[in-house]
C-alpha cells in the first residue's frame, strides 16, 4: 500500500514504483499533466511478487513534501502486509530524486530500509563487531553487501567501489548506463548487489547490467550543514557535534609490510614504524604533525600488540627471512610448495604479512584485498578495523602505476613502497581517510601547495604544513579562534 497526503504548497513531486533487478516501472503517479492536490490523501495498492523494489520521489522544487509552517505538514508511507517499512524523513526531504528501497517476502515487515530514522548524521565506524548497521535480513536475490567506496564521479566515466562485510573492495563494472550516483557517499552509502554479480580475482565486480539494492543513502553532513547555514545563517549544532567528533578524537594505527612472492616492501618493519609513529628517531610524520596541525585533538597511536598464526603455503625460493616471525612447524622437504605455520607479530604497530601466491604484476588491487584476506586470517579477525582504526599498506615497489590513494571515509590508504614513509603523502592521505578532497586551484587539480591536500613531496620530513583554510575550518580544530562571517549581513 502506498499512501501519500501532499502539504498545502503547490504539489511538484511524483513517484514510481519499480523492481529493484529490472528497474521496470510497476505504477507511477500523478497522471501525466497533473499535480497532487494539496490537502488531498492519496492511497494505492499494488499486489507484488516476493523481491525487491524501490520508490523513486522525484521533486521539481527540491523544498520536500514536509514540512512547512505556512503550508502544513505532508506524509508518505509504504506499507507491506499492513505494516509501514519506508516513510520520509522530516528533516531529511528536500532532494530531487531519490530511491527508497523496500523488500516483499518473508519477514518484510521486519524490513526498515531508505531514509527513515531521525539519525541521518554520519557514524563511519563500525559497530564492535564490525556488523554493519543493515536493518535487513537479505534474501535469496541478494549474494553480497557492503558500503560504497571511493566513489569517482566524472562526467565521463564515474565509478564506485564497494567494500564488503570482510574489509575487501571491488570496484562495480557494468552498472546499468542510467545508474543514478546522486546522493552516494564514500564509507557512508550501504547497498546490496545481485545474485547475478561477478566478483573476480583482480577486485572488479561484474553488475551484469542490475541495480544494486540502496540499503541506505544518507546525506554526508557537510551537505546538511551547507543546507541550514543557507536558510538559517547558523550551523546545526547535532551535525557540528558529531563532525568534531571524528576530528578529536584517539585513533590506532596498524602499518603493514608486504612480502610478495616476487618481492617485498623495501624498508624493515623497525624502519617503516619510526617514519610513522617517530619512536624518538623520526622528527615528522603523520603522528606527530596530526597532533601539531589539531593542536592534540586528534592523536594517532600504535595498534595494540597482538599474535598470530599464518597457516599458508611458501613457494620454494623464496626468500622471507626479513619476515620477523618464528616458525613453530615446517614441511622440511624440497617440494615445490613448503606448507607451514607461523606466528606472526604485530608489535610497534607493525606487521609483516606473507603472500606467498600474489605476485607484484597482478597489481595493487588484487594485492590489497589478498593483504586484507590474510589479515583477517592470521589474526582471526573479521575484519583489519577490528586490529586497529586505520590501516597503511605498504607495497613493494612497481606494484602500483601511482604512489598512493585512500578511500574517502574510510580505514584503508595503500602506497607505493618508500612513499609510505614521506611526511605529505602520509598527510594526503588520512586527509582524505577524514573525508577530505584535494586541494585544488583554479581548476587544476592538487595546485593549492597551502596544505596537504594539494601536492606530495618525496622527503621524510618535510614541508611542516597544515591543511589549507577550508579544510582546516572543516576539523572544528580552531573553533575558539574563529568567527563566521555572512557576506550579505549589514556592517556593525
Amino acid at each position: 500500500e502506498f499512501a501519500q497526503q501532499p502539504s498545502a504548497a503547490t504539489a511538484t513531486a511524483t513517484a514510481t514504483v519499480a523492481n529493484n533487478s529490472t528497474n521496470a516501472v510497476l505504477a507511477s503517479g500523478p497522471p501525466d499533466g497533473l499535480n497532487y492536490a494539496r490537502n488531498t490523501n492519496y492511497t494505492g495498492n499494488l499486489c507484488l511478487p516476493r523481491g525487491t523494489y524501490h520508490m523513486r520521489w522525484y521533486d521539481r522544487s527540491a523544498d520536500g513534501i514536509c514540512c512547512d509552517d505556512r503550508y502544513g505538514r505532508g506524509h508518505w508511507e509504504v506499507s507491506v502486509d499492513g505494516a509501514v517499512v519506508l516513510e520520509n524523513d522530516p528533516d531529511d526531504d528536500n532532494f530531487t530524486v531519490r530511491d527508497f528501497a523496500f523488500r516483499v517476502g518473508d519477514g518484510a515487515a521486519d524490513v526498515v530500509v531508505g531514509d527513515a530514522g531521525d539519525d541521518d548524521i554520519v557514524d563511519l565506524d563500525f559497530d564492535d563487531d564490525v556488523d554493519f548497521d543493515f536493518d535487513v535480513d537479505l534474501n535469496d536475490d541478494t549474494v553480497a553487501k557492503g558500503r560504497i567506496a571511493g566513489m569517482y564521479l566524472g562526467r565521463r566515466f564515474p565509478s564506485a567501489h564497494i567494500e564488503l562485510k570482510d574489509g575487501t573492495i571491488y570496484r562495480l563494472l557494468n552498472l546499468p548506463p542510467d545508474f543514478d550516483y546522486d546522493g552516494f557517499v564514500s564509507g557512508v552509502t550501504a547497498i546490496a548487489v545481485s545474485n547475478e554479480t561477478q566478483f573476480f580475482s583482480n577486485s572488479t565486480a561484474d553488475l551484469k547490467g542490475t541495480y544494486p539494492l540502496l540499503l541506505e543513502r544518507k546525506r554526508h553532513h557537510h551537505e546538511r550543514m551547507a543546507e541550514q547555514y543557507e536558510k538559517e545563517g547558523a550551523f546545526p549544532e547535532k551535525t557540528r557535534q558529531r563532525n568534531l567528533a571524528d576530528f578529536n578524537a584517539t585513533k590506532s594505527i596498524v602499518v603493514v609490510r608486504v612480502i610478495a612472492s616476487d618481492g617485498a616492501t623495501s624498508f624493515n618493519e623497525s624502519y617503516l614504524g619510526d617514519s610513522v609513529f617517530g619512536n624518538g628517531v623520526d622528527d615528522a610524520n603523520v603522528v606527530s604533525q596530526m597532533k601539531a596541525c589539531s593542536y592534540d585533538k586528534l592523536i594517532f597511536q600504535k595498534a595494540p600488540d597482538k599474535v598470530g598464526l599464518d597457516n599458508r603455503t611458501t613457494v620454494i625460493g623464496v626468500d622471507d627471512a626479513t619476515n620477523n616471525t618464528t616458525t613453530v612447524a615446517a614441511n622440511t622437504t624440497n617440494s615445490a610448495n613448503d606448507t607451514r605455520t607461523e606466528i606472526v607479530k604485530l608489535a610497534n604497530g607493525v606487521v609483516t604479512i606473507t603472500l606467498p601466491t600474489t605476485s607484484i604484476a597482478q597489481g595493487d588491487a588484487t594485492m590489497r584485498n589478498e593483504i586484507t584476506r590474510r589479515l583477517n586470517s592470521v589474526f582471526n579477525v573479521r575484519h583489519p578495523r577490528q586490529l586497529a582504526d586505520f590501516a597503511m599498506y605498504c607495497l613493494p615497489e612497481n606494484t602500483m602505476s601511482g604512489i598512493a590513494y585512500a578511500y574517502m571515509n574510510s580505514w584503508l590508504s595503500v602506497y607505493s613502497d618508500r612513499w609510505c614513509t614521506y611526511l605529505s603523502i602520509q598527510m594526503h592521505e588520512f586527509g582524505h581517510s577524514l573525508n577530505f578532497g584535494h586541494s585544488n586551484e583554479e581548476g587544476i587539480s592538487y595546485q593549492d601547495e597551502s596544505g596537504y591536500m594539494g601536492f606530495s613531496y618525496p622527503n621524510d620530513d618535510v614541508p611542516l604544513m597544515c591543511y589549507n583554510a577550508a579544510k582546516s575550518w572543516q576539523t572544528g580544530w580552531y573553533d575558539d579562534k574563529s568567527i563566521v562571517v555572512r557576506v550579505d549581513d549589514p556592517p556593525s
